[in-house]
């Protein structure tokens, strides 16, 4: 994320995030239900759509990309998605 990390911008539940982002693109069903509860506890219901629906978007975008041809750069690539998941308006 351009250097910066979780604890100095500040990122509330941070950690439940990237937990649930990582499983969700990687994980095991039952790693996927444990994150999401643990996500679920921390940001209620309206969060976790919220954080469902962005990853869900983002995975659709470069599955698009991927299918044109469009190279994406891996860095560029996770940097925009975990930005776009974490980072809200200060």
């Amino acid at each position: 994320m351009n250097g910066t990390t979780g604890e100095e911008i500040h990122v509330r539940h941070k950690d439940e995030l990237l937990a649930y982002t990582h499983h969700v693109l990687r994980g095991t069903p039952e790693q996927i239900r444990q994150s999401k509860h643990e996500l679920f506890k921390e940001v209620g219901t309206e969060g976790l759509l919220s954080a469902a629906a962005i990853i869900a978007f983002f995975n659709a975008i470069n599955r698009v990309a991927d299918a044109t041809g469009t190279a994406l750069d891996t860095k560029v690539k996770n940097s925009e998605f975990y930005r776009q998941v974490l980072i809200k308006e200060r």
